[in-house]
């Protein structure tokens, strides 16, 4: 599992692994994260689920979304998401969250 943390860095998995991608979200603000480049070729989006926060009631408390992937192939491919409001468009973009993901064919770590 990848984590805000993990911005900008290299996670390596091997064919057949899934890669879980955490990312604070708060949705009633009209802001969600969204894959801005992938290539699907490599590393094939299986589900996308939000979680709400763990405490209800707390306004404009943030929940977590979460990224499931699943490696196709062996290569290398810029994992990019963003935090927007879809219906405004990429000016209101206010994060970004990148990571590098590098597949190897079981044996070839």
């Amino acid at each position: 599992m990848v984590t805000q943390n993990d911005n900008n860095r290299t996670a390596e998995l091997a064919v057949g692994e899934q890669l879980e991608v955490r990312l604070p979200e708060n949705p009633t603000t009209g802001f969600s994260w969204a894959i801005e480049e992938n290539d699907r070729r490599i590393l094939a989006l299986d589900n996308t689920a939000y979680t709400p926060p763990a405490v209800a009631g707390f306004i404009g408390a943030r929940g977590q979304r979460a990224f499931t992937f699943t490696a196709r192939q062996a290569g290398e491919v810029a994992l990019k998401l963003k935090y927007w409001r879809v219906f405004a468009g990429d000016d209101s973009i206010t994060e970004r969250f990148a990571v590098t993901v590098r597949v190897v064919t079981v044996g070839k770590r």
